[in-house]
């Protein structure tokens, strides 16, 4: 799942945003409450990679991706597990995500 988001700040600050805030990114999910476990996140240049494992109820979901931050641009790719997909396609997962990249962004 591939989500663009432009922006008007210095991509220095977005970077900033993101390291702060970045399990909010995914707090929208609708999966019910979640919790975060084993995070993993590097950035290189203006690219974050991240893996996790989100715990909702009885689920534990591995997700890995990336983030890029250009000059007017974020991208954030994310990719999920195809037993996921089944039960929360991509139509109901996108906004959640695009919600959580917009609200670092302001």
């Amino acid at each position: 799942m591939r989500i663009t988001v432009s922006h008007n700040k210095n991509p220095e600050e977005i970077k900033r945003n993101i390291d702060q805030g970045f399990d909010d990114i995914f707090k929208g999910l609708p999966l019910g409450p979640i919790q975060f476990a084993d995070e993993q996140r590097t950035w290189v240049g203006n690219t974050l990679n991240f893996s996790f494992n989100a715990r909702a109820a009885i689920l534990n979901i591995p997700i890995k991706g990336w983030i890029l931050v250009e000059q007017l641009l974020v991208t954030i790719d994310v990719e999920l597990p195809a037993f996921l997909q089944k039960f929360l396609p991509e139509d109901k997962l996108k906004p959640a995500v695009e919600t959580g990249i917009k609200g670092l962004l302001t």
